[in-house]
């Protein structure tokens, strides 16, 4: 019986899957005091035919008395889950363990000493020792992008914490580590714009400057680097202003320098600091937005609202309006650009929910605005668009990854594209998506090659659609969002929790440099060959098993 291992929200609709059980009726049993259990709900169990096969579901929405709770259907039972509250509290505790254990430049308990006090960014012939912030992966690569949207992250969920009331010491945690990545985006930057996107680093220096072992890394003015740390930079002053007033001052004043590099700044394999990074003219507008957002709400600066209101603009015309497919119709996914010429894909890093969380600020800040329809129309469009295509994957309600059209593939070289990309291999992988009509298929996991696991994709799109749900109070998107969390712990098709040291049946992951972590999250599931079916081998093995800091912050801004 697949299940959330962390249990289900009381208001949430709360079901399990199965197949080929022979009962036809379940129980749900309350194991709280009693050794035996209180059986308080009995039902028949539902079959269901859909797109994917044959599915048995246990649905137990009804029960909202919080407490531990198991299932049996025959002699098949489950081990025991939460039905509470704050089922994911427990989750937030772990994923910031992991970050804390991912630690670069700090003595981790059972881990490693001070780390890479030889790591060196460089701009002409300056240099600045780098260590700090956080190991990006199952390697020691370290970078802006990553750290400073963990950074952002964890920030922006520290804030919403401190207006609840919610948990002081979880609240400390959390603030803790984000003043941590703070540190590190404040000390490694250059006058002019100049940051380290991404560095990477596989060995465990000596810390001795001059020897064989040095590293070495060029920094480089990328628009999309310099949003992203002005981003985070902002709200950190925001929500330090009271507790460190200097800190929060020195963080908005180089919030402000950062932006200005971004507005000026080309995005361009010059700027890059891996491809893997580069971002589309939507993404660009997006985390502009966002960044600009953050700084009109610190400085209550018009400059800044005006240039969110340009760049919004730009993001409201990539999105598809018009639906293709007379199959199974869709519209409300973006595009790279206000052409539209291209379908926004992703296979790896996911940013999906860049455009979503851009204008769902637009709305909450400037109601009063002439573009606030267009802005909360893309919104809602986003959100029916997801709910759309998320039936797609029932039983299990998993939001698939894209859109695609079939002649897509003729856009890879024709001696092949990065990271193995061949024409071949794209379009074989397009015709086993779901067909929509007219040329357009919907596949549950993206077009990819070398580099395999979605939770990057996936938990960014959970992202914005828990964002427009926020903004629309929409139940139902809120649901979906929650149900890609529970697909993660459990409710998927291997009946096993994929965070480590989480549920039930998580299995080892690829931490080669810095040892098993509780709270880890792999890069994510994968499929095998050309195929759409999830596929999650028991080997140990990169990338789809290595733990990944990319997912661990989608899940903590979730």
């Amino acid at each position: 019986i697949a299940f959330s291992h962390a249990g289900y929200s009381l208001g949430s609709t709360k079901n399990a899957l199965a197949t080929g059980i022979a009962a036809r009726e379940f129980q749900l049993i309350r194991v709280d005091n009693n050794v035996q259990g209180e059986v308080v709900l009995a039902k028949p169990v539902r079959e269901y035919q859909g797109r994917l096969g044959r599915f048995q579901v246990l649905d137990f929405s009804e029960v909202r008395t919080p407490g531990r709770y198991v299932i049996k259907a025959g002699e098949l039972a489950t081990r025991p889950f939460r039905i509470a509250d704050e089922v994911w509290k427990e989750t937030i505790w772990k994923v910031v363990n992991f970050f804390f254990c991912e630690r670069c430049g700090y003595a981790v308990p059972g881990s490693h000493d001070v780390c890479h006090r030889d790591w060196q960014a460089a701009h002409g012939d300056k240099r600045i020792i780098m260590n700090g912030g956080w190991h990006d992966a199952g390697d020691l690569s370290q970078g802006l992008v990553n750290t400073g949207e963990a950074t952002y992250a964890m920030f922006a969920l520290a804030e919403r914490m401190k207006i609840r009331g919610e948990d002081p010491e979880l609240l400390a945690a959390l603030l803790a580590e984000a003043r941590w990545g703070l540190d590190w985006i404040l000390k490694v930057r250059f006058e002019g714009g100049y940051r380290i996107g991404f560095a990477g680093m596989n060995i465990w220096t000596n810390g001795i400057l001059g020897d064989a072992d040095d590293r070495v890394r060029e920094a480089r003015n990328n628009p999309t680097v310099n949003y992203i740390a002005a981003a985070a930079e902002a709200i950190a002053a925001r929500v330090l202003r009271d507790s460190d007033p200097e800190l929060a001052a020195r963080s908005l004043r180089l919030a402000e320098d950062d932006w200005r590099y971004a507005i000026a700044g080309q995005e361009s394999p010059e700027t890059w600091a891996t491809p893997a990074y580069a971002a589309t003219p939507m993404e660009l507008a997006a985390m502009g937005v966002l960044a600009s957002a953050e700084l009109y709400r610190a400085t209550g600066k018009q400059l800044y609202a005006e240039k969110a209101f340009e760049l919004g603009r730009i993001v409201v015309a990539s999105q598809h309006t018009n639906y293709v497919g007379w199959q199974f119709p869709l519209a409300g996914f973006f595009c790279t650009g206000p052409d539209r010429s291209n379908i926004f894909h992703q296979f790896h890093r996911g940013n999906d929910q860049a455009p979503v969380v851009a204008l769902a600020a637009l709305c909450r800040l400037f109601p009063e605005h002439q573009d606030w329809i267009r802005w909360y129309s893309a919104v809602a469009l986003y959100a029916e668009y997801q709910k759309r295509a998320a039936s797609s994957t029932e039983p299990y309600g998993v939001l698939p990854a894209y859109v695609y059209k079939d002649t897509e593939y003729l856009q890879v070289p024709e001696g092949g594209g990065l990271y193995q990309a061949t024409r071949e291999a794209f379009r074989e992988q397009v015709l086993n998506g779901m067909p929509l009509g007219d040329g357009y298929y919907l596949r549950a996991f993206p077009v990819w090659f070398a580099r395999r696991g979605n939770y990057g994709v996936l938990l960014s799109q959970a992202k914005g659609l828990a964002a427009a749900a926020q903004l629309r109070s929409d139940l139902a998107a809120a649901d979906l969002a929650q149900k890609q969390l529970q697909w993660v712990v459990g409710r998927n098709p291997f009946a096993q929790s994929t965070m480590y040291g989480h549920g039930y049946d998580w299995a080892q992951l690829y931490s080669v440099s810095s040892g098993d972590i509780v709270g880890a999250l792999p890069v994510g599931m994968q499929t095998r060959g050309a195929s759409d079916a999830p596929y999650w081998p028991a080997q140990n093995c990169y990338v789809y098993k290595e733990v990944w800091v990319h997912p661990a912050a989608r899940w903590l801004w979730l």
